[in-house]
C-alpha cells in the first residue's frame, strides 16, 4: 500500500502530524456586478478529500493562515495603487 507524502506547510514549512488543526486556502476569481472579476480568497478546515490538490495552499495554522491573508491583501493593495494614483485615495 502507497504511503501519502507527508503535507508540508506552504508558509513555514512545518510537517503535518496527526493531531494538527491545518487550514486549506485556494485564491480564485468571482465575477461580480456586471461582469466585473474579483479575486478571493477561500479558507476551509483541512479536508483529506481536497488536500491532494495542487490548487489549494496547505496552511499548518492560523498563525499561517493570516500570513496568507496579508500577502494576498499586500498583492491586492499593490495591483490597486498601480491603477489609481496616490493622490486619489
Amino acid at each position: 500500500m502507497k504511503m501519502p507524502a507527508p503535507y508540508k506547510c506552504d508558509v513555514c514549512g512545518k510537517i503535518k502530524g496527526e493531531s494538527n488543526h491545518w487550514w486549506l486556502v485556494i485564491k480564485y476569481l468571482f465575477t461580480g456586478f456586471e461582469g466585473v472579476e474579483v479575486a478571493n480568497l477561500l479558507i476551509l478546515p483541512w479536508e483529506q478529500k481536497l488536500v491532494d490538490s495542487n490548487s489549494y495552499y496547505h496552511l499548518c495554522s492560523q498563525s499561517c493562515v493570516h500570513k496568507k491573508v496579508d500577502e494576498f491583501m499586500e498583492g491586492i493593495r499593490n495591483a490597486n495603487s498601480k491603477e489609481v494614483p496616490n493622490s486619489q485615495c
